[in-house]
């Protein structure tokens, strides 16, 4: 991912996986992570690092993990301070 990637995500576009699975919506972002607005689920905040590539006329962005690996991480469960 280059420097113009993580640029060029604004909000409302569709987050997907590398395997193409949905996430949901880029809500905000700021230097470091994107807030992702997830339907019936809890929004989630995701590092810019992990986006892949950003498809500007489909209004996409593609991370540059599967949805399994997604799940591995627990993103959804944030830790206790």
């Amino acid at each position: 991912m280059s420097m113009q990637d993580t640029i060029a995500v604004r909000p409302n576009m569709e987050v997907f996986t590398a395997d193409a699975g949905r996430l949901g919506r880029v809500k905000s972002i700021d230097n470091e992570e994107m807030l992702i607005d997830r339907e019936h689920a809890r929004d989630i905040f995701i590092p810019l690092s992990f986006v892949n590539r950003v498809l500007d006329t489909e209004q996409r962005v593609e991370l540059s993990i599967t949805e399994v690996e997604f799940d591995e991480l627990h993103w959804e469960n944030p830790p206790i301070i």
